[in-house]
């Protein structure tokens, strides 16, 4: 069941001897303590992690400050869309008027 995994992977983490195969009784784990066992084994893999979240982080960063200078840029082009829209119906206008007179 669940508690015989949870127990494995403790005494993995602990280096017991299930993990290593009786390794324990020869004192080879006696050596570091269980706090310490469990760290050792844990602070690769969380520094690399640490090290990934890091760098992810850092892109993410770079990816949004381009994103906003392209939504700045998106932005004025949008703007001067909206005047030149609103030149072309005011010479379309006077166009039309001077048609009509």
């Amino acid at each position: 069941g669940f508690s015989l995994f949870e127990r494995t992977i403790y005494s993995f983490l602990i280096g017991g001897q299930a993990a290593f195969g009786g390794l324990e009784a020869e004192g080879v784990s006696g050596r570091v303590g269980a706090g310490e066992g469990v760290r050792l084994k844990l602070e690769t893999p969380l520094g690399v992690a640490d090290a990934l979240l890091g760098a992810a982080g850092q892109q993410l960063a770079s990816d949004l400050s381009t994103a906003q200078s392209e939504l700045a840029a998106v932005q004025a082009v949008e703007q001067q869309l909206v005047r030149f829209k609103a030149d072309m119906e005011k010479d379309a206008a006077a166009q039309r008027d001077a048609l009509l007179k």
